[in-house]
């Protein structure tokens, strides 16, 4: 399925980004600010599944999964109707402009809308209105095991986030420093479209209240002689895809278990007692596909590639490796070896 931004060009001719964005705040919040409803919209249970289902990069996706209930519903009700009204070419223009916009400029517009204000009235029709929807399930993703942000969780089934660094200075000698559940604005950031589609999403306490995070983790050295190490958790639908992206590798599963295929008819599996699966040696270019120029100039400088390139081992690095097991129904996780000053530039922008 194609992402909205693949709409033409020429639907960004209304304005700059910037003018695009806060016009398109403007039409969302207004259905919100005008909202007099006590029930939900008519359809608006098959809207939501239908969102649940569609692309990640489909806009109605990102404001549901950046923005929460809040911004899905308001842009659910500026895009339904066939009513006239005054206006209604223009905002459908810029709904059609916005719609075009990069991933991470969307994702930031859902950001804000997801800071929107509401009356007391209007928060609690809205709430009623999404607990009913908790209730049927379909404010959790149906393929992963994340709930939305507006999701009403027990705080004693909910993690907290642990943002704690001891230091802004990534030499310090402290222990602990451990960084979890990055934010999603920052994930987006630092990593695009690409991999904020792979990460898995978790609901921790913040603040305490409830956030959809990502399942990002860093550790930071007790010393400056060692690299950081990052750590990103991979749903189960990106394993296969992430395997051939990174080490040309292809996947088959049959009957619920992953096969590798390495090629002239030769398959690679783990047996059950120990299905765990690990590879290692990555290109250049792959990563700076992956995971973007920042985190391929931060493995670039690591300490652990500098070695690699020492002992005049081959342009595949070993600073990026995959776990992951034969059951097909399992995520995998991604470990990347960083420098320490580029590590800690990047962590600033995912747990800001």
């Amino acid at each position: 399925m194609s992402s909205d931004s693949a709409i033409a060009d020429s639907s960004q001719s209304i304005g700059t980004k910037a003018s695009i964005i806060a016009a398109a705040i403007k039409v969302f919040t207004r259905q919100i600010e005008q909202w007099k409803r006590k029930r939900a919209p008519p359809g608006l249970e098959q809207k939501l599944r239908t969102t649940r289902n569609a692309d990640r990069t489909t806009t109605a996706r990102i404001l549901l999964d950046y923005g929460g209930f809040v911004a899905w519903i308001a842009y659910s009700l500026a895009t339904e109707g066939k009513a006239h009204f005054k206006g209604r070419l223009c905002q459908e223009n810029t709904i059609k402009a916005f719609k075009a916009l990069p991933f991470k400029d969307r994702v930031n517009a859902a950001r804000t809308l997801a800071r929107l204000e509401l009356s007391r009235a209007t928060r609690r029709h809205i709430y009623r209105i999404s607990n009913r929807l908790e209730d049927k399930g379909l404010l959790t993703d149906p393929h992963e095991e994340e709930a939305c942000p507006n999701s009403i969780l027990p705080p004693s089934e909910m993690p907290t986030e642990n943002h704690e660094i001891s230091s802004d200075n990534p030499n310090s000698t402290a222990t602990g420093n451990t960084a979890t559940s990055a934010s999603l604005e920052g994930v987006a950031d630092v990593f695009g479209e690409y991999m904020c589609n792979a990460i898995r999403r978790v609901a921790v306490l913040s603040d305490g209240a409830p956030a959809l995070k990502a399942a990002v983790t860093m550790q930071f050295p007790d010393l400056a002689l060692h690299d950081c190490v990052m750590m990103l958790e991979v749903c189960e639908s990106e394993v296969e895809h992430l395997v051939k992206d990174l080490f040309g590798v292809d996947v088959m599963s049959v009957m619920g278990i992953r096969h590798l295929i390495l090629g002239k008819g030769v398959k690679l599996t783990s047996n059950t007692s120990n299905p765990e699966i690990t590879l290692k040696g990555v290109r250049s270019e792959a990563i700076v596909h992956i995971f973007g120029p920042e985190i391929h100039e931060a493995i670039m400088a690591s300490r652990m590639r500098k070695r690699e390139l020492e002992e005049e081992k081959n342009l595949a690095t070993e600073c990026v490796s995959m776990i992951f097991t034969s059951k097909s129904g399992e995520g995998a996780y991604v470990n990347l070896s960083l420098e320490l000053e580029g590590g800690s530039r990047i962590r600033k922008k995912l747990y800001s």
